[in-house]
C-alpha cells in the first residue's frame, strides 16, 4: 500500500495534515467522489480509536479543513457505543458520516494551485 499508509490501508491524521499543508491554503478541497467536501472529524464507527472525516456539499478550502484536522490532534472523541478515545497524528483516518462504517480509506492527496482532491479507496479491514 505504500509507506504513507497505516496498517489499515489509510493515511494517518498526521500524514493527511502534512500532505494538505504542502498545498495552496486558498485552494478548494474535495473528495475524489461526488463533488463532496470534507467537513468535520468524529470517532469512526469501524474502529472507535480511529477518526472519520465526514462529507457534504458546498465549498471548503485547505486552510479551513486544516483547522479541523489540527484540532483533532490530541482531542478526545466519544465512540459510537461509548468510551473516550484520544486521537493523535498517528491515528488512521477514514471517510464516513458520523455513526457510519464505510471501509473508505483516505490514501493520498493531489491537486494544483486551485483544486485539491483527497483520494479514497475501499479497503477490506
Amino acid at each position: 500500500m505504500g509507506n504513507d499508509l497505516t496498517e489499515f490501508g489509510t493515511m494517518s491524521l498526521g500524514k493527511l495534515i502534512d500532505a494538505l499543508e504542502s498545498q495552496e491554503m486558498a485552494a478548494s478541497v474535495y473528495f475524489d467522489f461526488g463533488g463532496l467536501v470534507p467537513l468535520r472529524c468524529a470517532s469512526y464507527r469501524g474502529y472507535y480509536d480511529h477518526l472519520a472525516l465526514s462529507f457534504g456539499t458546498g465549498r471548503q478550502n485547505i486552510a479551513d479543513i486544516l483547522t479541523v484536522l489540527r484540532a483533532a490532534d490530541g482531542a478526545t472523541f466519544q465512540g459510537y457505543k461509548g468510551g473516550d478515545y484520544t486521537m493523535s497524528r498517528e491515528t488512521p483516518i477514514w471517510v464516513a458520516q458520523p455513526g457510519d462504517w464505510t471501509s473508505t480509506a483516505i490514501v493520498s492527496v493531489y491537486g494544483d494551485r486551485d483544486i485539491v482532491y483527497i483520494v479514497t479507496q475501499h479497503v477490506n479491514k
